[in-house]
């Protein structure tokens, strides 16, 4: 049976559920934009991916088989023999490929900017929170915690406006 020719109509509810995700997601592409052209987070991507290329040899699942005083060293002499079809062995499997000497590079290059992001969003709640308290109770903070908080937050940011 062929339906070729043949248009379901789209119920209202779901066109409007389709306006909104497209809203959002426009909304959202504005609000990120200047944060990827930023310096903040070209370094932060860097960093990751360092930190990724680091972290290759000390876990130790490499081409070569499981590299000696490694991570990988310290679990496979703690599990004895490795049973097919744990994560170890998929480890090793990956390692053995090579895929983990691309894979996280990639994998810190992706967290690290969105961990980033997370501290900030968290420092910035904070930091309200800090103030309203402050202002609520009567309690005067010193200025001194104030401005170091935005002088951190200031540097983090780089001058890139997100709210």
């Amino acid at each position: 049976m062929s339906t070729s020719g043949v248009r379901t109509p789209v119920p209202p509810n779901i066109r409007r559920l389709v306006e909104i995700v497209e809203q959002t997601l426009d909304e959202c592409w504005k609000r990120w934009l200047p944060y990827l052209k930023s310096p903040q987070f070209r370094y932060s991507v860097l960093a990751g991916a360092l930190i990724g290329l680091v972290f290759y040899p000390i876990l130790g699942f490499c081409a070569a088989g499981v590299l000696e005083g490694s991570i990988a060293a310290a679990i496979q002499s703690s599990i004895g023999n490795v049973g097919a079809g744990s994560l170890f062995a998929a480890m090793q499997s990956l390692g053995a490929k090579g895929y983990l000497a691309w894979q996280l590079p990639l994998l810190g290059a992706v967290i690290t900017p969105a961990l980033v992001e997370l501290i900030l969003w968290i420092h910035a709640r904070l930091l309200k929170l800090l103030e309203l308290l402050s202002s609520s109770l009567g309690v005067k903070i010193p200025t001194s915690v104030m401005e170091s908080t935005q002088q951190i937050q200031d540097f983090m940011r780089s001058k890139v406006k997100l709210e």
